[in-house]
């Protein structure tokens, strides 16, 4: 059995349906994993910063960048959005992960392996593009993706 069904297979047990419930299970993990997803990207962001958000909604006495908070900020509000979601049990929508070939970031097998694991999951790859290279040569296709007019 692989790590991924080990955990969905202890998630199901754990038969979560409240939002405190979710905030119970996973406890400090939102807040690690909103920590090390925003440091791949901005080497700025601290742990001190990031739990501060979570647990406070605000950082007292920063000295440090304004943008790391702003990120941090939104992985908070991307936590709180998709806690009510999981906790209402609506369906998982289509997802679309758009990857480039060359990024520097985040091995590009690791987009492909992720989108093989739910066929909602489709997997979008860009030739010689890198990690922050998408959002500005790809545009056109991300608000197709979004609007939902380039689904397979």
């Amino acid at each position: 059995m692989s790590k991924y069904s080990q955990a969905l297979a202890l998630w199901q047990r754990w038969d979560v349906r409240t939002e405190a419930g979710i905030d119970r299970r996973l406890d400090n993990f939102r807040v690690l994993f909103a920590y090390h997803s925003g440091k791949i990207e901005n080497d700025a962001i601290t742990w001190n910063d990031t739990r501060e958000i979570f647990e406070n909604g605000k950082v007292q006495g920063c000295t440090g960048n304004p943008r790391a908070l702003f990120e941090q900020r939104n992985q908070k509000l991307c936590h709180e959005l998709l806690k009510s979601k999981i906790a209402a049990r609506e369906p998982m929508p289509h997802v679309e992960i758009l990857h480039g070939s060359v990024d520097e970031l985040i091995p590009v097998a690791m987009g492909r392996e992720l989108a093989a694991l739910d066929s909602r999951v489709h997997f979008r790859e860009f030739e010689g593009m890198g990690h922050n290279d998408i959002l500005h040569s790809a545009r056109r296709q991300i608000i197709e993706t979004m609007s939902g007019s380039a689904r397979p």
